[in-house]
């Protein structure tokens, strides 16, 4: 539950949030940096939910993934289409999703590609 001063800071947090899209939108770098700035910690929290899914052993760490996911946010059109704070962060968090995607598809390609690497030679092993 919370109190009302935190709601404010809420409410204050999804202002900033909303002008700093809209400045994007009109093309400002800075904002961009400054919206990822004051997102940061809200950013790692969504992160190190996302990483809880993920094997142990897992190496890209939160703040990686979220370095990651930022650089395909900038890449792409989507932030221009985004008007308020809960579509920037549902943003961040299919950005995140994607990039643990393709990094799970590229450790099972490398393990495929040693794999059938041993089993080739195996085979011409046998074959002789």
């Amino acid at each position: 539950m919370q109190d009302s001063n935190s709601q404010a800071i809420d409410v204050m947090e999804d202002d900033q949030i909303t002008q700093l899209l809209g400045a994007v939108r009109d093309g400002n770098v800075t904002a961009a940096e400054e919206l990822f700035a004051i997102t940061c910690a809200e950013l790692r929290k969504i992160a190190k939910s996302a990483m809880r899914t993920q094997p142990a052993n897992h190496t890209l760490q939160p703040t990686a993934l979220v370095n990651e996911a930022v650089v395909r946010i900038l890449k792409g059109e989507s932030l221009q289409r985004t008007d308020n704070r809960r579509m920037f962060y549902a943003l961040a968090a299919r950005a995140m999703r994607s990039v643990l995607v393709d990094y799970a598809r590229r450790r099972a390609a490398i393990k495929r590609a040693a794999g059938s690497t041993t089993q080739h030679e195996f085979f011409e092993e046998v074959v002789g």
